[in-house]
Parts: structure tokens; C-alpha cells; sequence
């Protein structure tokens, strides 16, 4: 496998990790949102209804009985109907808040029931204020009652949301901190990880260059400018790695070289040797070449020789042709006779 793609392996696990480790803890702060946004959409809220709920139950009792106190006081009787209208909105926004909570919406319609005779026993009173003892005896004997039995059920439905809130935030401090554990730790894995390929990388490196890198660059620059000359120190058993090829390459150039200088002698002394052997079949040629033009003149010297001889027999017979003929005549003069 080539060095790259180790560099891309390693980054990649690294990567990997510590986008692992982001999205957990992305995951738990949606997670922990959602919960938080929950319990104040939710929860909170209708705990805060209910308390509405049951401060202005306090308020229309207080403002009833100060009705029955004195009967003309009208601040009392608008103090009754603001607190009965904010029941009724505090009541409608909790029903509507609790509409996936089956259990509240039953509790909640209980208190509207209780509500609806509460407000028949608040009306009665009412119209008794002329006998005040009357209406004295009714708000204790049947308002009171009334209102007791949905402040009960108000107390436990705020005491149990309180719990819930209670538990709510104990869970998602919970949450929370199993999160940032988990980011914690995924973080401190991905670091040593990450630690360890680097060093792995490193060392890988280490070994396939055979030695720190600058030393390498130096002996390859040295080398380079025909330096053979260098000391590469090698890790034991060091054979594949960069610095053990270059060592190898260096012998092998001195090697080279070596055999390329004795080879340069023996061609200089070859050199030599066809140069005195020029020398002597200079001499030589030179000699052969004046034997050859003593040889030539002999030749020259014979060939008019012979051309001589040549024409002084070619002479003879001519006058030996001529002494035939005048024979010849002279044997037929002397027959004619």
C-alpha cells in the first residue's frame, strides 16, 4: 500500500472519530432541547396554570366572604368576577395545554365539574346577603366544602407536576451529563487514536525512509554531486527501506566507478601500446616504401632494357630478312647464268 493512501486511512479514521464524538454531542443537545422545550410548553406551563387556578380560587373565596362582610362593596364583587374569569382562562389554556396527557385532562375536567358547583354554591350566597348569618352558614357549609374538595384535587395536580418538574430536571441533568460523558470520552478515544496512528504513521515512515528524513535529503543531495564518500547507518536487519537502497546504490557506484577507472587504464595503456606499434610501422612503411622505389627504378631500368634488346632484335631480323632476299636474288642471278 502506498504512503498516500496510509495518509488518507489514518486522517480518515481520525476524521471519523471526532465527527462520531460531534454528532453525539449535537444529538444531545437536540435531545436535550426537545426535553427542555417539553417541559416548558408543557409541564411548566401547566403547573402554572394550576396555580393561577388556585391563587384566584383563594381570590374568589376572600372576595366572596367580603361580599357577605358588606354587601355593597363593589371592588369585592369585581374581585369575584376577575377571579373567576382568570379561573376560567387559567382552566381552558390547561386544558389546552394537557391535550396529549389523558390523565390531566381528567383531572382537569373533575375541577370544571367541581368549578360548575362552585359557582352555583358562590350564586347562592349571593342571593341571601340580605340574611347575613344565612349566607355566613352557607359559605361555610356548602361553598367552602366545594371549594375545599377542587382545591384538593389542584394540590395534587400541582404537587404531582411539581414532582414531574422535579424529575424532569433531574433527567435531563442526567441526559446532559451521560452526553457529555459520551462526548467526553468519544473525544478522549479519538485523541489517543488518533495518537496512536500518528505514531504508527511516524514510524512507518520512519521505516521505510530508514532514518530521519534530513538525513536521507542529505546523503541523497551529497550523492547527487558525486560524493560517494558518505556513512549511511543502518537499523539492524535494515534491508527495504530508502536509505538502505541508497546505501546500496553507493557501493554499487563506487563499485562502478572502480571498474570504470581500470577499465580507463587498461584503455590508456592499449592507447600507448597501439601508439609505439603506430610508430614502428611508420618506420616500416616508410622503409618498404624506398625499397619500393629502388624497385621501381630496377623495373624502370630492365624495361628499357628490354625495350632495347626488343628493338635491336627487331633490327637483326629486319637485316637479316634483307640479307635473305639479296641471297635469294643472288641464287636466281647465278641459275639464270
Amino acid at each position: 500500500m502506498k504512503l498516500r493512501h496510509h495518509v488518507i486511512i489514518t486522517t480518515s479514521i481520525t476524521l471519523l472519530l471526532f465527527i462520531l464524538a460531534l454528532v453525539v454531542a449535537l444529538f444531545g443537545m437536540q435531545t436535550t432541547k426537545n426535553r427542555f422545550q417539553q417541559f416548558i410548553e408543557v409541564d411548566q406551563a401547566l403547573l402554572n396554570e394550576e396555580t393561577t387556578m388556585y391563587a384566584q380560587g383563594l381570590q374568589m373565596g376572600q372576595a366572596l366572604r367580603n361580599i357577605v362582610m358588606e354587601p355593597s362593596d363593589q371592588v369585592a364583587y369585581r374581585n369575584l368576577d376577575n377571579a373567576a374569569q382568570i379561573f376560567e382562562n387559567a382552566l381552558e389554556q390547561a386544558r389546552q395545554i394537557a391535550h396529549a396527557d389523558p390523565k390531566s385532562l381528567q383531572r382537569l375536567a373533575a375541577i370544571a365539574s367541581i368549578r360548575q358547583r362552585h359557582i352555583e354554591e358562590q350564586e347562592r350566597v349571593k342571593s341571601i346577603l340580605q340574611n347575613q348569618p344565612a349566607a355566613i352558614r352557607a359559605v361555610r357549609e356548602n361553598e367552602t366544602p366545594v371549594w375545599r374538595e377542587m382545591r384538593a384535587l389542584l394540590i395534587e395536580s400541582i404537587n404531582e407536576h411539581r414532582e414531574n418538574v422535579a424529575v424532569m430536571g433531574q433527567e435531563m441533568q442526567a441526559l446532559s451529563q451521560t452526553i457529555l460523558s459520551l462526548s467526553l470520552l468519544l473525544g478522549v478515544i479519538g485523541l489517543i487514536v488518533s495518537a496512536g496512528l500518528m505514531t504508527w504513521l511516524a514510524q512507518h515512515i520512519l521505516r521505510l525512509i530508514g532514518g530521519d528524513p534530513a538525513e536521507a535529503l542529505q546523503v541523497t543531495s551529497a550523492i547527487a554531486k558525486g560524493d560517494f564518500t558518505q556513512t549511511i547507518t543502518l537499523r539492524p536487519g535494515d534491508q527495504n527501506s530508502l536509505l538502505a537502497a541508497m546505501n546500496t546504490m553507493q557501493n554499487n557506484l563506487i563499485d562502478m566507478a572502480s571498474r570504470m577507472q581500470q577499465t580507463a587504464e587498461s584503455i590508456d595503456t592499449a592507447a600507448h601500446e597501439i601508439s609505439l606499434g603506430n610508430v614502428d610501422l611508420s618506420a616500416r612503411t616508410e622503409s618498404q616504401a624506398a625499397g619500393l622505389e629502388e624497385t621501381a627504378a630496377a623495373m624502370e631500368e630492365l624495361t628499357s632494357t628490354v625495350r632495347l634488346n626488343a628493338d635491336n632484335a627487331h633490327e637483326a631480323n629486319r637485316l637479316a630478312a634483307q640479307a635473305a632476299d639479296k641471297a635469294t636474288q643472288g641464287g636466281q642471278a647465278v641459275a639464270q647464268a
